[in-house]
C-alpha cells in the first residue's frame, strides 16, 4: 500500500482564477506565449477564449441539478434522517432522480 501519493502529471494544476486573468490578457498575445508566461494549458486556453467565451465548466461531466437544487435536496433527505427514516443508496438516487 503506497503511504505517500506522487503526483505523475501536472494536469489540473492551475487555477480558475490564473486563467481568468490570462483569458483577459491573452487578447493582446498570442495563445502559444500566453499559456507559456502563466503557465496554463494551451488547449484549455484556446478552448475557453474561442469556443466558451471564458465561461467556466466544472471537470467532467456536468450535474444534472443545479447548486440550489442540490442544497435542497440535501436538507430534504437530511430532514428524513432526522426523522428516523433510514436512508440507503437506492433511496438517495430514487429521491434525487424524482426531484430532478
Amino acid at each position: 500500500m503506497v503511504r505517500t501519493y506522487k503526483r505523475k502529471t501536472d494536469a489540473g494544476e492551475w487555477s480558475q482564477e490564473k486563467m481568468k486573468e490570462v483569458v483577459n490578457k491573452v487578447q493582446s498575445q498570442e495563445l502559444i506565449e500566453a499559456a507559456k508566461i502563466f503557465t496554463v494549458p494551451f488547449t484549455s486556453l484556446q478552448r475557453r477564449v474561442t469556443l466558451s467565451k471564458g465561461i467556466i465548466k466544472r471537470r467532467g461531466g456536468q450535474p444534472a441539478l443545479d447548486e440550489n437544487a442540490e442544497k435542497r435536496l440535501a436538507d430534504w433527505l437530511l430532514h428524513f434522517a432526522s426523522r428516523g427514516f433510514g436512508i440507503t443508496h437506492e433511496a438517495v438516487r430514487k429521491y434525487a432522480f424524482e426531484f430532478a
